[in-house]
């Protein structure tokens, strides 16, 4: 049962009880003033009563004793001219005169029991006998008649006239089982409780008619006069279904576009744009013509079968081994797919045949058709291919440094040395490609990080990360982005593919309990079905949660046992945000943004700083500077609570391999000049992704994500020599 029909059922269980119960004063009976002729009217001596009341009433018509007289004998049931309309006006008129005595007409009628308790009373009594009235009737009329003559019953007798007037009428245009009918209760009773279930009614038979005709004209009639309609979503449907029907008949490149057109929101037009795309790839390409399908590629840019003819192009230029397609193709192809990669392995094959030496033309041909992160799959990848022969590797290297990709082969031949604790056997077979490296300040970022396995600041970091907690850390998911409280009890992470996740990445929670962390549980206040949410930072007191959420960043306040989220405006491309770092004073942001710098060929993510103005502004972010960013990619930046200190985590700077934490000092107050780097070192970073990072308040841990076979969350002590220079929380006074 949905809630549309437990609404409807609700109302009319609730109009048949109004029905047959009867409706009762409810009220304590004040003491019975005295009145005229009282005796009389109990003894049903109504000629008496009436020769005199009415005699008396012409010659003091402003007589509240009178008045109220009348009225008691209008009501009286063995009354022959039992009247609740003429007692009514006859209570309202003694009630106005009592209101408008004067101090001393007051002070008599009180000492006859007159008094406004006793006026409530008798128009709450009399209402009610109205009602009662009305509801034996039971028409539209009796009720309104109700509403119009007794304005001053109380207001819970006029609410129940109003809805039993709208329920009679109701009912009314529900048996007569019109569109015209419902429109028109709809209309003049658009506030009722019953104008929801008429919608319903009324939409209901408007579908029924609309599918009992079957055709695109009688949907879209629907459609144009119910848009709101519970039901516009099916008639929609059909309006879809049938229109596509007719287009599929005819079959033409013009149809499926004009369709296409009419209905941008059809399930259907994606397919219809794909059906219009392919008569005309069929139309215009050979595929035994390679130069046919290049020109389609160029000619269709926004064709759906663009990529069909890429393809065709690729698999032609590996059936025939014809190096001038695989060279147009390469340059069109998406990177990362499976396509390009064998298309780019028959260029290498192309290059390498006459002489290893030849392996760089491959890169010097086309320094600007991949992304970092495709550039380095495809040469790993191709290093797969072949054996991993330490040799080739080592020839390789040679000829291409001192280029990007040389220095991720070095980092993959490193890589068992440096799992296995053999930092100087890394070191030594680092110098040896010193002769064809140089200068290269990657190459020498690497050399710098594995020296500094050496000096007494790294030799102090002795003691190894360890995983958090098997009631935070799952085998099944995903865990990272940890953000400690500042007292250190709390801890929130974002989680993925775990226990109890709604979708995407999702908010948890756990806290110490006896020096203990307890089962993490999920923050479902701040976590959806949709999209994603990491957070960020908490403010001192914990009621305040900086985070991330598909591309944008929020602040969430805690109010009472709930989260209030507002967006951060800031002044960037939606969707490009992916971490941040709000100063101690809650006036600078630290943020890694996609995109390219003024040194980068390729887009990739980058630091950024946003500082707040006067009037609680964010400013256009600017890059941190070179000092920081690199042409690969830069993330999760944590500024401590000196706002001197920034983590971060890169893929450049010299990495043991993919990203590695480092440390830095900010020199100046613009924000965009910092000391070199310093690499944590080899027992905090590793081969893989080390990123997340976050110091506690005091300054002694650091939080962070790896890699093993999932996310996992790992903390690890700080020498005093890369502690913040305050101890002091970083997110202070940030909110």
């Amino acid at each position: 049962m949905n809630k549309k029909q437990i609404y409807s059922r609700f109302f009319l269980f609730l109009t048949l009880l109004l029905f047959l119960l009867p409706i009762t004063v409810g009220a304590q009976e004040p003491p019975e003033a005295a009145y005229p002729y009282r005796r009389d009217i109990e003894k049903n001596k109504f000629d008496r009563v009436e020769q005199k009341l009415f005699r008396h009433l012409r010659r003091d018509t402003l007589s509240v004793e009178l008045h109220y007289a009348a009225h008691i004998l209008f009501v009286t049931p063995s009354y022959p001219h039992f009247n609740t309309d003429s007692a009514y006006s006859h209570l309202v008129t003694a009630y106005n005169i009592y209101q408008k005595a004067d101090l001393k007409q007051t002070e008599r009628l009180e000492r006859d029991s007159y008094s406004g308790a006793l006026f409530d009373y008798r128009l709450r009594q009399l209402g009610a006998m109205a009602l009662n009235g009305a509801r034996t009737r039971g028409t539209p009329d009796a009720f309104r008649h109700f509403l119009d003559y007794y304005l001053l019953a109380p207001d819970d007798l006029r609410d129940s006239a109003v809805f039993l007037r709208d329920s009679v009428e109701y009912h009314i245009a529900l048996r007569a089982g019109t569109q015209q009918m419902l429109d028109d209760f709809i209309t003049r009773r658009p506030q009722s409780h019953f104008a929801n279930m008429a919608v319903h009614c009324r939409d209901s038979l408007a579908f029924t008619l609309a599918d009992s005709r079957h055709s695109t004209e009688a949907y879209s009639q629907f459609l144009a006069a119910y848009p709101t309609s519970y039901l516009a979503g099916r008639a929609a449907d059909s309006l879809f279904l049938l229109d596509f029907r007719l287009c599929r008949q005819f079959d033409s490149e013009q149809n499926y576009r004009a369709y296409a057109d009419r209905h941008p929101s059809s399930p259907y037009s994606t397919q219809a744009i794909w059906l219009a795309d392919s008569i005309e790839y069929h139309r215009n390409v050979d595929t035994a013509q390679w130069h046919s399908l290049l020109q389609f590629a160029d000619m269709h840019l926004h064709n759906s079968w663009r990529d069909t003819a890429l393809f065709s192009l690729a698999r032609f230029a590996l059936r025939h081994r014809h190096i001038e397609a695989a060279d147009q193709a390469v340059r069109r192809l998406m990177p990362g797919t499976a396509t390009y990669a064998q298309t780019a392995l028959l260029l290498h094959d192309a290059y390498l045949h006459t002489s290893l030496r030849n392996f760089h033309r491959f890169y010097s041909h086309y320094p600007n058709l991949m992304t970092a992160r495709a550039r380095r799959q495809d040469s790993l990848a191709y290093l797969l291919v072949q054996n991993y022969d330490y040799r080739f590797a080592d020839s390789c290297i040679r000829a291409v440094a001192p280029a990007h990709e040389a220095l991720l082969w070095l980092q993959q031949i490193l890589k068992d040395d440096i799992d296995n604790g053999r930092l100087g056997a890394a070191l030594s077979t680092a110098h040896a490609y010193a002769d064809v490296f140089g200068y290269n300040p990657e190459y020498l970022g690497l050399l710098g990080t594995l020296s500094t396995a050496h000096t007494p600041l790294t030799q102090r970091l002795t003691q190894s990360p360890k995983s958090i907690s098997t009631k935070v850390n799952t085998t099944q998911g995903d865990e990272y982005a940890p953000v400690p409280s500042a007292d250190g009890q709390m801890l929130y992470f974002a989680g993925r593919n775990r226990p109890f996740n709604l979708g995407g990445e999702d908010i948890f929670y756990t806290h110490r309990h006896k020096g203990r962390w307890a089962e993490a549980e999920l923050l479902i206040d701040l976590s959806h079905t949709y999209g994603n949410e990491v957070p960020l930072s908490v403010s001192p007191d914990g009621n305040t949660l900086l985070l991330y959420q598909t591309g944008r960043l929020l602040r969430a306040q805690r109010q009472a046992q709930e989260w209030e989220v507002r967006p951060l405006d800031l002044p960037v491309a939606s969707g490009t945000v992916t971490d941040a770092t709000l100063s101690a004073d809650g006036r600078v942001l630290i943020l890694t943004a996609f995109g390219p710098t003024e040194r980068e060929v390729d887009s990739s993510l980058n630091i950024y700083v946003s500082f707040l103005d006067s009037n609680d502004h964010w400013s256009q972010p600017v890059e941190v500077g070179p000092d920081i960013n690199t042409p690969f990619d830069e993330r999760s930046p944590f500024l401590a609570g000196d706002m001197n200190t920034l983590y971060f985590s890169s893929e450049g700077h010299g990495s043991l391999g993919q990203m590695d934490i480092y440390m830095t000092t900010r020199l100046d107050d613009t924000y965009t000049h910092w000391s070199a780097p310093v690499n944590l070192g080899p027992v905090i970073n590793t081969t893989g992704d080390d990123w997340g990072c976050q110091v506690t308040a005091d300054g002694k841990n650091i939080y962070f994500a790896r890699r093993t076979t999932s996310l996992d969350i790992y903390i690890a002590p700080l020498p005093l020599e890369l502690q913040p220079s305050e101890s002091q929380h970083p997110i202070q006074n940030r909110f």
